[in-house]
């Protein structure tokens, strides 16, 4: 126990005036605290100040990092949409900023590549049909044994030569970017200038149209009508913005720390006090030579669109020990006492004797059990874990400490050693 210096114990006998100090002086001169030094408050007063109390409790936290980093698309969640051949810009149908849905049609090409495309496909589905008639006819004659089986097996070898072609040609309109449903389309149109011999529309169609590979928003468009553009342009960038990634840079030294079962919230100066949930999706494996740093990856909630890409945020990593529990107050709980680290415990008064009824001690102390009471507790601290700052000695678990307004209350406790009293 420390013992205390003259200013100190001055300090402790004048505050609170004469016996509201509840100071031992023998204690005192032994080197002990004896009774807490106090000071008593008025609840109106407690009230103006925004003076508040927490319970002492106890915390698994092992560690807590912040770490710098900026926000990224999640690439799980993101598209980049390209042509699959080359086109000139028809219609454009999407602008930065809509949502679209999966198939939606986000700009159409004309190309000539793709008109070649459709009609190899009908030629092949014309060639398909007219081999697989003959094989159908062959088997029927050679029931009849009016063809020879070499005959039947030809003709069948060809149908089968005729439905690869196809399936070829099939591979090519895909590849372009139709889905099946346009070639069905296509075939639809072939049948209908077969069945009627009319001409109204082209049957090998050479606008192409680009669909939207997922649902989200367009957040990039690189397209201008009438421009050409190849396989090798990207022409628009979908993301699913509810959800995106975070890009922290960890050093060597909170290595020990980093787990990805870890809690995790992400917090920017854009929103002061507004912290986003997020979880450790993956660490690097390796340590970035010129920096010294380890990327950690984080999966973060953004279904208010607040979190913007390459946005600069910070990362709140908390590391925690379970069985590892330890006492732990706030930071700003802590203040400075001629050179001792101090909180401020909150006593309830009615624990203090009040005189009888009707004596002339009473009437002098009336109300005085409706005072908040508060003492100075030395306390011995240990490392900070975040705001919170962990005690080795001093406090209990369960006790009552002022967590707001601790240096108001030292203020008043200075103006006291100088003469002032207690507060009422």
């Amino acid at each position: 126990m420390k013992r205390y210096g003259p200013a100190l114990l001055c300090l402790l006998l004048t505050a609170c005036g004469g016996s509201r100090n509840r100071i031992d002086p023998a204690a005192a001169a032994a080197g002990g605290t004896g009774a807490e030094h106090e000071l008593h408050l008025a609840p109106a007063q407690v009230e103006a100040w925004g003076i508040r109390s927490e319970e002492v409790r106890t915390t698994d936290i092992a560690a807590v990092i912040t770490l710098p980093g900026t926000i990224e698309l999640d690439q799980s969640r993101t598209a980049l949409v390209s042509p699959l051949i080359g086109g000139q810009v028809a219609r454009i149908g999407a602008d930065p900023g809509d949502r679209v849905r999966p198939g939606q049609v986000l700009l159409t090409l004309t190309s000539p590549q793709f008109a070649r495309a459709q009609a190899d496909w009908l030629e092949a589905l014309a060639r398909f049909r007219l081999s697989r008639t003959e094989a159908d006819r062959a088997r029927s004659l050679f029931a009849d044994r009016a063809i020879e089986e070499r005959e039947l097996l030809r003709r069948e070898a060809d149908a089968e030569q005729q439905a690869v072609a196809l399936g070829a040609a099939e591979a090519v309109l895909l590849a372009c970017g139709i889905d099946r449903g346009g070639i069905e389309a296509l075939r639809e149109r072939y049948d209908t200038l077969l069945r009627t011999g009319e001409r109204s529309e082209p049957v090998a169609d050479p606008m192409l149209p680009i669909l939207a590979p997922r649902a989200g928003r367009v957040i990039d468009r690189d397209a201008v009508r009438g421009e050409q553009v190849g396989p090798e342009r990207i022409l628009f960038t979908i993301a699913d913005l509810s959800v995106l990634w975070a890009e922290l840079d960890a050093y060597e030294q909170h290595l020990p720390f980093l787990d990805p079962r870890s809690e995790v919230t992400i917090t920017t100066d854009l929103y002061p006090g507004r912290e986003f949930p997020a979880r450790i999706i993956w660490i690097s494996d390796v340590l970035d030579e010129a920096l010294r740093t380890v990327t950690v990856r984080v999966e973060v909630a953004n279904s208010d669109r607040l979190l913007r890409p390459n946005l600069f945020v910070s990362g709140v990593i908390v590391k925690r020990e379970p069985g590892a529990d330890r006492l732990a107050v706030p930071e700003n709980a802590i203040v400075d006492l001629h050179g001792e680290k101090s909180v401020f415990v909150l006593i309830d008064a009615h624990q203090h004797e009040v005189p009888a009824a009707g004596s002339e001690a009473a009437g002098e102390q009336e109300g005085e059990h409706d005072h908040v009471v508060y003492a100075v507790r030395h306390i011995e601290i240990g490392e900070s874990v975040g705001d919170l700052r962990i005690v080795t000695t001093g406090l209990e678990e369960g006790e009552r400490i002022v967590t707001a307004g601790a240096f108001t209350l030292k203020a008043e406790l200075q103006k006291g050693s100088a003469g002032h009293g207690h507060v009422h």
